[in-house]
Protein backbone atom coordinates (compact mmCIF):
# COMPACT_ATOMS: atom_id res chain seq x y z
CA UNK A 1 0.00 0.00 0.00
CA UNK A 2 1.55 3.71 -0.79
CA UNK A 3 0.19 6.45 1.32
CA UNK A 4 -0.21 10.42 0.45
CA UNK A 5 -1.00 13.23 2.22
CA UNK A 6 -3.18 15.87 -0.31
CA UNK A 7 -4.60 19.41 0.87
CA UNK A 8 -7.86 20.21 -1.60
CA UNK A 9 -7.02 18.35 -4.66
CA UNK A 10 -3.35 18.93 -4.90
CA UNK A 11 -1.13 15.80 -3.73
CA UNK A 12 1.98 17.28 -1.38
CA UNK A 13 3.71 14.52 -0.50
CA UNK A 14 4.64 10.77 0.15
CA UNK A 15 4.25 9.46 3.50
CA UNK A 16 4.84 6.27 2.56
CA UNK A 17 5.46 4.51 -0.78
CA UNK A 18 5.37 0.83 0.38
CA UNK A 19 3.85 -0.65 3.52
CA UNK A 20 1.95 -3.85 4.71
CA UNK A 21 -2.10 -3.82 3.88
CA UNK A 22 -2.41 -4.68 7.72
CA UNK A 23 -4.78 -1.74 8.25
CA UNK A 24 -2.39 0.59 10.28
CA UNK A 25 0.52 2.78 9.70
CA UNK A 26 2.33 5.20 12.39
CA UNK A 27 3.09 8.70 10.93
CA UNK A 28 4.80 11.93 12.46
CA UNK A 29 2.56 14.35 11.21
CA UNK A 30 4.33 16.85 8.64
CA UNK A 31 2.40 19.35 6.58
CA UNK A 32 4.88 19.20 3.83
CA UNK A 33 4.48 23.18 3.78
CA UNK A 34 0.97 22.79 3.06
CA UNK A 35 0.54 25.49 6.22
CA UNK A 36 -2.20 25.20 8.60
CA UNK A 37 -5.37 23.95 7.11
CA UNK A 38 -8.63 21.79 7.66
CA UNK A 39 -8.62 20.46 4.03
CA UNK A 40 -6.53 18.25 4.69
CA UNK A 41 -6.99 14.15 3.91
CA UNK A 42 -5.00 11.54 3.00
CA UNK A 43 -5.29 8.78 0.14
CA UNK A 44 -4.18 5.13 0.11
CA UNK A 45 -3.17 3.03 -3.15
CA UNK A 46 -2.79 -0.75 -3.50
CA UNK A 47 0.31 -1.33 -4.72
CA UNK A 48 -1.19 -4.60 -6.68
CA UNK A 49 -4.35 -3.21 -8.32
CA UNK A 50 -5.48 0.36 -8.98
CA UNK A 51 -7.98 0.63 -6.01
CA UNK A 52 -7.45 3.72 -4.07
CA UNK A 53 -9.78 5.77 -1.29
CA UNK A 54 -9.51 9.05 0.25
CA UNK A 55 -9.84 9.76 3.99
CA UNK A 56 -12.44 12.03 5.73
CA UNK A 57 -11.26 16.49 5.82
CA UNK A 58 -9.20 16.73 9.01
CA UNK A 59 -7.18 19.86 10.09
CA UNK A 60 -2.96 20.52 10.49
CA UNK A 61 -2.11 22.73 12.38
CA UNK A 62 2.07 23.82 11.82
CA UNK A 63 4.63 24.15 13.84
CA UNK A 64 5.53 27.32 15.14
CA UNK A 65 8.60 28.59 16.27
CA UNK A 66 8.29 29.45 19.67
CA UNK A 67 11.98 31.07 21.49
CA UNK A 68 11.80 32.12 25.12
CA UNK A 69 15.35 34.09 26.47
CA UNK A 70 16.03 32.34 30.14
CA UNK A 71 18.92 34.43 30.84
CA UNK A 72 19.10 37.66 32.24
CA UNK A 73 16.56 36.85 34.52
CA UNK A 74 14.26 39.95 35.94
CA UNK A 75 15.81 41.96 38.66
CA UNK A 76 19.48 40.98 38.03
CA UNK A 77 22.65 42.94 37.75
CA UNK A 78 24.82 42.47 35.24
CA UNK A 79 28.28 44.90 35.19
CA UNK A 80 30.17 45.89 32.04
CA UNK A 81 32.77 44.57 31.07
CA UNK A 82 32.31 41.25 32.51
CA UNK A 83 31.81 38.07 30.53
CA UNK A 84 27.84 36.39 30.69
CA UNK A 85 26.08 33.95 28.62
CA UNK A 86 23.01 34.51 27.16
CA UNK A 87 20.63 31.39 27.26
CA UNK A 88 17.25 30.79 25.57
CA UNK A 89 14.87 27.87 24.44
CA UNK A 90 12.32 27.07 21.57
CA UNK A 91 9.83 24.57 20.97
CA UNK A 92 11.64 22.38 19.45
CA UNK A 93 14.97 21.83 18.08
CA UNK A 94 15.58 23.38 14.20
CA UNK A 95 11.90 24.49 14.26
CA UNK A 96 13.29 28.17 14.82
CA UNK A 97 16.09 27.54 11.94
CA UNK A 98 19.64 27.19 12.60
CA UNK A 99 20.78 30.99 13.17
CA UNK A 100 19.78 33.77 15.36
CA UNK A 101 20.51 37.30 16.13
CA UNK A 102 20.21 39.15 19.33
CA UNK A 103 20.38 42.60 19.70
CA UNK A 104 20.68 45.25 23.06
CA UNK A 105 17.90 47.49 24.01
CA UNK A 106 17.23 50.46 26.51
CA UNK A 107 13.24 50.95 26.87
CA UNK A 108 12.21 50.73 23.22
CA UNK A 109 15.56 51.94 21.32
CA UNK A 110 18.07 49.22 20.32
CA UNK A 111 21.23 50.03 21.45
CA UNK A 112 23.48 47.64 19.46
CA UNK A 113 23.65 44.00 17.85
CA UNK A 114 25.17 41.85 20.06
CA UNK A 115 25.85 39.18 17.39
CA UNK A 116 23.86 39.28 13.82
CA UNK A 117 24.28 35.50 13.93
CA UNK A 118 25.11 32.68 15.86
CA UNK A 119 23.86 29.20 15.98
CA UNK A 120 21.06 28.52 17.50
CA UNK A 121 22.26 26.38 20.35
CA UNK A 122 20.72 28.04 23.42
CA UNK A 123 23.44 29.99 24.65
CA UNK A 124 26.18 32.70 23.39
CA UNK A 125 28.71 34.49 25.41
CA UNK A 126 28.39 38.17 26.09
CA UNK A 127 31.07 40.64 27.12
CA UNK A 128 28.89 43.06 28.58
CA UNK A 129 28.70 46.45 26.93
CA UNK A 130 26.25 49.21 27.58
CA UNK A 131 26.50 50.92 23.70
CA UNK A 132 26.28 53.69 25.25
CA UNK A 133 22.79 53.01 27.32
CA UNK A 134 24.68 54.56 30.62
CA UNK A 135 23.87 52.73 33.73
CA UNK A 136 20.40 51.38 34.00
CA UNK A 137 17.38 48.96 35.14
CA UNK A 138 15.66 49.12 31.92
CA UNK A 139 17.64 46.77 30.12
CA UNK A 140 16.40 43.85 27.91
CA UNK A 141 17.60 41.81 24.71
CA UNK A 142 15.77 40.75 22.14
CA UNK A 143 15.89 37.35 20.02
CA UNK A 144 15.59 37.25 16.21
CA UNK A 145 15.33 33.32 14.30
CA UNK A 146 16.73 34.32 10.98
CA UNK A 147 15.13 31.62 8.72
CA UNK A 148 11.83 32.99 10.25
CA UNK A 149 11.84 36.25 11.59
CA UNK A 150 10.13 35.30 14.80
CA UNK A 151 11.45 37.27 18.19
CA UNK A 152 11.02 37.48 21.43
CA UNK A 153 12.72 39.90 24.28
CA UNK A 154 14.31 39.14 27.76
CA UNK A 155 13.21 40.32 30.85
CA UNK A 156 14.43 44.01 31.95
CA UNK A 157 17.70 43.34 34.07
CA UNK A 158 20.61 46.11 35.19
CA UNK A 159 23.51 46.70 33.37
CA UNK A 160 26.03 48.79 35.85
CA UNK A 161 28.78 50.61 35.17
CA UNK A 162 31.64 50.02 37.60
CA UNK A 163 33.80 52.88 39.18
CA UNK A 164 37.29 53.44 37.65
CA UNK A 165 40.21 51.60 38.62
CA UNK A 166 42.02 53.64 41.36
CA UNK A 167 45.07 54.97 41.19
CA UNK A 168 48.75 53.97 43.26
CA UNK A 169 47.94 55.57 46.73
CA UNK A 170 51.17 57.91 47.60
CA UNK A 171 52.82 56.91 50.85
CA UNK A 172 52.75 59.83 53.38
CA UNK A 173 54.20 58.81 56.71
CA UNK A 174 56.38 57.32 57.84
CA UNK A 175 59.01 59.35 55.85
CA UNK A 176 60.87 56.87 53.88
CA UNK A 177 64.28 55.57 55.55
CA UNK A 178 62.97 57.04 58.67
CA UNK A 179 63.78 56.05 62.26
CA UNK A 180 60.46 55.87 64.17
CA UNK A 181 61.30 56.14 68.32
CA UNK A 182 58.15 53.46 68.86
CA UNK A 183 57.25 50.23 68.14
CA UNK A 184 54.08 50.50 66.41
CA UNK A 185 54.27 53.86 63.97
CA UNK A 186 51.40 54.41 62.13
CA UNK A 187 51.39 53.73 58.74
CA UNK A 188 49.55 56.78 56.73
CA UNK A 189 48.66 57.24 53.14
CA UNK A 190 47.18 59.19 50.65
CA UNK A 191 43.09 58.71 49.42
CA UNK A 192 43.12 57.78 45.63
CA UNK A 193 39.78 58.58 44.04
CA UNK A 194 37.51 55.56 43.62
CA UNK A 195 39.45 53.57 46.11
CA UNK A 196 36.68 51.73 48.53
CA UNK A 197 38.97 49.16 50.21
CA UNK A 198 43.39 49.00 50.70
CA UNK A 199 45.54 46.44 50.44
CA UNK A 200 48.72 46.76 53.08
CA UNK A 201 52.23 44.90 52.91
CA UNK A 202 54.54 45.28 56.03
CA UNK A 203 57.42 42.87 55.78
CA UNK A 204 61.39 43.01 57.09
CA UNK A 205 62.56 41.96 53.75
CA UNK A 206 61.73 43.81 50.32
CA UNK A 207 60.38 41.08 48.43
CA UNK A 208 57.33 40.92 51.17
CA UNK A 209 57.74 36.79 50.82
CA UNK A 210 56.91 36.59 54.29
CA UNK A 211 54.68 39.53 55.52
CA UNK A 212 54.79 40.90 59.24
CA UNK A 213 51.52 42.65 57.93
CA UNK A 214 49.17 41.78 55.58
CA UNK A 215 45.57 43.30 55.36
CA UNK A 216 43.42 42.78 52.09
CA UNK A 217 40.26 44.56 53.30
CA UNK A 218 41.22 47.94 55.15
CA UNK A 219 38.20 50.79 54.95
CA UNK A 220 40.68 53.86 56.15
CA UNK A 221 43.75 54.93 54.85
CA UNK A 222 45.78 54.45 57.61
CA UNK A 223 47.26 51.27 59.87
CA UNK A 224 48.54 51.09 63.45
CA UNK A 225 49.57 47.17 64.12
CA UNK A 226 46.95 46.26 67.42
CA UNK A 227 48.53 44.53 70.34
CA UNK A 228 51.71 43.44 69.61
CA UNK A 229 55.04 45.72 68.64
CA UNK A 230 57.63 45.51 65.35
CA UNK A 231 61.18 43.88 66.65
CA UNK A 232 63.54 46.43 65.98
CA UNK A 233 64.85 46.54 62.19
CA UNK A 234 64.38 47.89 59.15
CA UNK A 235 60.54 47.61 57.76
CA UNK A 236 59.28 48.10 54.33
CA UNK A 237 55.60 48.85 53.73
CA UNK A 238 53.21 49.48 50.33
CA UNK A 239 49.94 49.66 49.54
CA UNK A 240 47.35 49.50 46.96
CA UNK A 241 43.39 50.37 46.15
CA UNK A 242 40.50 48.97 44.66
CA UNK A 243 37.31 50.06 43.61
CA UNK A 244 33.67 49.21 44.72
CA UNK A 245 33.93 46.39 41.88
CA UNK A 246 37.19 44.44 43.41
CA UNK A 247 39.25 45.94 40.21
CA UNK A 248 42.72 46.57 42.25
CA UNK A 249 44.75 49.23 41.05
CA UNK A 250 48.88 49.56 40.85
CA UNK A 251 50.80 49.07 44.28
CA UNK A 252 52.26 52.28 45.66
CA UNK A 253 55.68 52.81 45.26
CA UNK A 254 57.80 50.48 48.45
CA UNK A 255 59.20 52.59 51.48
CA UNK A 256 61.18 52.25 54.17
CA UNK A 257 61.10 52.23 58.23
CA UNK A 258 63.75 51.58 60.99
CA UNK A 259 61.98 50.84 64.33
CA UNK A 260 64.45 52.00 67.35
CA UNK A 261 62.61 51.59 70.95
CA UNK A 262 64.75 54.22 72.21
CA UNK A 263 63.52 57.40 71.47
CA UNK A 264 64.46 60.97 72.71
CA UNK A 265 62.11 63.01 74.51
CA UNK A 266 61.76 66.53 76.14
CA UNK A 267 60.05 68.10 78.57
CA UNK A 268 60.06 71.32 79.81
CA UNK A 269 58.40 72.68 82.80
CA UNK A 270 56.75 76.31 82.37
CA UNK A 271 55.67 77.12 86.05
CA UNK A 272 54.71 75.79 89.22
CA UNK A 273 52.67 77.09 91.88
CA UNK A 274 52.41 76.14 95.62
CA UNK A 275 49.73 78.13 97.62
CA UNK A 276 48.16 77.56 101.07
CA UNK A 277 45.20 76.40 101.55
CA UNK A 278 43.33 77.37 104.93
CA UNK A 279 45.57 78.36 107.75
CA UNK A 280 48.03 75.64 108.14
CA UNK A 281 51.75 76.42 106.91
CA UNK A 282 54.06 74.24 105.73
CA UNK A 283 57.80 74.24 104.85
CA UNK A 284 59.40 71.62 102.37
CA UNK A 285 60.86 70.59 99.01
CA UNK A 286 58.88 70.17 95.85
CA UNK A 287 60.67 67.75 93.24
CA UNK A 288 59.66 64.63 90.66
CA UNK A 289 60.45 61.31 88.96
CA UNK A 290 59.80 60.30 85.92
CA UNK A 291 58.94 56.57 84.83
CA UNK A 292 58.76 54.70 81.74
CA UNK A 293 56.03 52.15 81.69
CA UNK A 294 56.10 48.65 79.59
CA UNK A 295 53.21 46.36 78.10
CA UNK A 296 53.40 44.56 81.32
CA UNK A 297 53.02 46.92 83.34
CA UNK A 298 56.71 46.92 84.87
CA UNK A 299 58.48 50.22 85.94
CA UNK A 300 61.49 51.83 85.19
CA UNK A 301 62.12 54.85 87.01
CA UNK A 302 64.58 57.12 85.42
CA UNK A 303 67.50 58.14 86.93
CA UNK A 304 66.82 62.08 86.85
CA UNK A 305 65.58 63.85 89.67
CA UNK A 306 64.51 67.83 89.44
CA UNK A 307 64.24 69.41 92.53
CA UNK A 308 63.62 72.84 93.52
CA UNK A 309 65.00 74.74 97.11
CA UNK A 310 63.06 74.62 99.92
CA UNK A 311 59.88 76.03 100.27
CA UNK A 312 57.99 77.87 103.04
CA UNK A 313 54.17 77.72 102.30
CA UNK A 314 52.61 80.36 104.56
CA UNK A 315 48.93 80.47 105.48
CA UNK A 316 47.02 82.47 102.47
CA UNK A 317 49.71 83.31 100.51
CA UNK A 318 50.70 81.68 96.82
CA UNK A 319 53.86 81.07 95.59
CA UNK A 320 54.66 81.44 91.56
CA UNK A 321 57.79 79.55 90.92
CA UNK A 322 58.79 79.94 87.26
CA UNK A 323 60.94 77.38 85.75
CA UNK A 324 61.67 77.16 81.87
CA UNK A 325 64.38 74.39 82.23
CA UNK A 326 66.66 73.72 79.30
CA UNK A 327 65.63 71.25 77.39
CA UNK A 328 65.77 67.99 79.57
CA UNK A 329 66.32 64.62 77.46
CA UNK A 330 65.58 61.09 78.65
CA UNK A 331 66.07 58.12 76.39
CA UNK A 332 62.87 56.52 76.24
CA UNK A 333 62.37 52.01 75.89
CA UNK A 334 59.00 51.52 76.61
CA UNK A 335 55.32 52.47 75.72
CA UNK A 336 54.74 56.21 77.61
CA UNK A 337 56.28 58.06 80.07
CA UNK A 338 54.66 59.58 83.27
CA UNK A 339 55.59 62.16 85.99
CA UNK A 340 55.43 61.65 89.45
CA UNK A 341 55.52 64.59 91.67
CA UNK A 342 56.28 65.06 95.42
CA UNK A 343 56.35 67.72 98.29
CA UNK A 344 58.20 66.53 101.10
CA UNK A 345 57.67 68.36 104.19
CA UNK A 346 60.78 70.55 106.21
CA UNK A 347 60.37 67.36 108.85
CA UNK A 348 59.28 64.30 107.07
CA UNK A 349 61.40 61.50 106.74
CA UNK A 350 59.70 59.81 103.73
CA UNK A 351 59.17 61.82 100.33
CA UNK A 352 55.14 62.29 100.48
CA UNK A 353 54.27 61.00 96.84
CA UNK A 354 51.10 62.75 95.22
CA UNK A 355 49.71 59.64 93.24
CA UNK A 356 50.40 56.18 92.90
CA UNK A 357 52.73 55.10 90.56
CA UNK A 358 52.29 57.52 88.13
CA UNK A 359 49.79 60.85 88.42
CA UNK A 360 49.60 61.71 84.35
CA UNK A 361 50.86 60.82 81.15
CA UNK A 362 52.55 63.19 79.39
CA UNK A 363 53.91 60.63 76.58
CA UNK A 364 52.15 58.03 74.98
CA UNK A 365 54.64 55.64 72.61
CA UNK A 366 51.51 53.62 71.25
CA UNK A 367 49.53 56.25 69.86
CA UNK A 368 52.03 59.45 69.47
CA UNK A 369 50.20 61.04 72.02
CA UNK A 370 51.87 64.44 73.80
CA UNK A 371 50.14 66.23 76.59
CA UNK A 372 50.37 69.46 77.12
CA UNK A 373 48.66 70.59 79.96
CA UNK A 374 49.29 71.03 83.50
CA UNK A 375 48.49 68.64 86.92
CA UNK A 376 46.80 70.16 90.38
CA UNK A 377 46.95 68.11 93.79
CA UNK A 378 46.28 68.67 97.45
CA UNK A 379 49.00 67.92 100.13
CA UNK A 380 46.79 66.67 102.75
CA UNK A 381 49.19 66.37 105.79
CA UNK A 382 50.60 70.68 104.91
CA UNK A 383 46.97 71.64 103.28
CA UNK A 384 48.95 73.12 100.91
CA UNK A 385 48.46 72.50 97.01
CA UNK A 386 50.54 72.70 93.97
CA UNK A 387 50.22 72.74 90.15
CA UNK A 388 52.40 72.22 87.49
CA UNK A 389 52.62 72.73 84.32
CA UNK A 390 55.13 71.37 81.56
CA UNK A 391 55.34 71.16 77.61
CA UNK A 392 56.57 68.09 75.61
CA UNK A 393 58.01 66.90 72.33
CA UNK A 394 60.01 64.13 71.02
CA UNK A 395 63.20 64.63 68.95
CA UNK A 396 63.22 61.62 66.76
Amino acid sequence: MTIELYKGSTRLCTISSSTSNDGSYSWSVDDCDGGTGDDYRIKVTSTSSSDYDYSGYFTIVAHQCLMSVTSPVSGTTWTEGDSRTITWGTSMSGICGSYVSLELYKMSSRQCTITSSTSEDGSYTWTVDDCGGGEGSDYRIKLTSISTGVSVYSSWFTISIPDPVPGAPSLLYPDNYAQTGYDVPRLDWSDPTYAYRYELMVDNNSSFSSPEVHETNLSVSYYTKPNTRYAEGTYYWKVRARNSSGTWGNWSSTRRFYVDWESTVEIVFDSIHVFSDGDATGNGELFWDFEIGYPNNAWYMLSRRLRDNPLSVASGQTYVINRSYDWEEYNVDGNYISVKFAFREADAIDDEYLGQHHVSYIYDLDSDSWETGSFSKDLASSEASIRVFWTVRRLN
